[in-house]
């Protein structure tokens, strides 16, 4: 019997700002990992994570299209991905799990110069939008696992990912991951519960603020971190398909 895969997908960002630094930190801890199997065991059990990475753009209309290419079913109608782990650059000093993503209050303009009409997330489906997604991934007790492993001090659990491109994709990628879980008969809200008025919980994505480059975490200590995050979610995602 072949050890059972799951496949992770790591996405990080272009560089962005005025004036354009020539790097962004999130894609660069990331690029080199296309390809790397990690073992994990979950419930005494042997599975292999195969990450793949993908750079995207800052700016909203690319986004939009990068993320739900992304999250294009397989022909057996299978997510494309077991897990979603989006990477962004925080501000120096500044190392966050993201809990939440909202569709309004997008004000700053992309790396284009365009803005979100009404700054908010346009209609995605032909049903109201909820105005907030929850991971359901535990993020303080996976920073804790991150302060404690990587002995990185940083890291702590955080309520408000930015109302940027960060924010942004986290939204959008909840968004489809949220209505294939619906497809599937898996979703976690109540018929009462209107997903345009209250947070709507969503699994298997998350957002990770990293700082920039020796600000102060190396690049190496940024990729430490996000292969332990791997490690923790491999650890606790059920026993993935063959």
């Amino acid at each position: 019997m072949s050890t059972p895969r799951k496949n992770i997908l790591i996405t990080g960002f272009e560089p962005f700002g005025t004036p354009r630094p020539a790097t962004n930190s999130s894609w660069e801890a990331i690029k080199g990992l296309e390809g790397l199997e990690i073992p994990v065991f979950h419930g005494g059990k042997l599975s292999v994570l195969r990450v793949h990475v993908h750079r995207l753009p800052v700016e909203y209309d690319g986004v939009l299209q990068a993320v739900r290419d992304l999250h294009l079913p397989t022909e057996g109608n299978s997510p494309h991905y077991d897990f979603y782990i989006h990477v962004g650059q925080a501000k120096p000093d500044q190392c966050a799990l993201e809990q939440f993503a909202r569709r309004t209050g997008y004000v700053r303009a992309d790396n284009h110069g365009k803005s979100l009409p009404d700054q908010q997330c346009p209609p995605l489906g032909g049903e109201p939008m909820p105005t907030r997604f929850e991971s359901t991934v535990s993020v303080a007790g996976l920073a804790q696992y991150l302060r404690d492993v990587c002995q990185q001090p940083l890291v702590h659990a955080s309520n408000d990912a930015g109302l940027y491109l960060c924010e942004f994709t986290y939204y959008v990628s909840m968004y489809y991951q949220w209505q294939h879980t619906r497809a599937q008969g898996q979703h976690l809200t109540t018929p009462e519960e209107p997903p345009s008025s209250s947070s709507v919980p969503v699994g298997n994505v998350l957002f990770i603020h990293i700082p920039p480059e020796n600000q102060p975490m190396s690049l190496d200590q940024s990729r430490a971190l996000i292969l332990s995050t791997l490690q923790w979610v491999g650890q606790e995602m059920p026993t993935a398909k063959s």
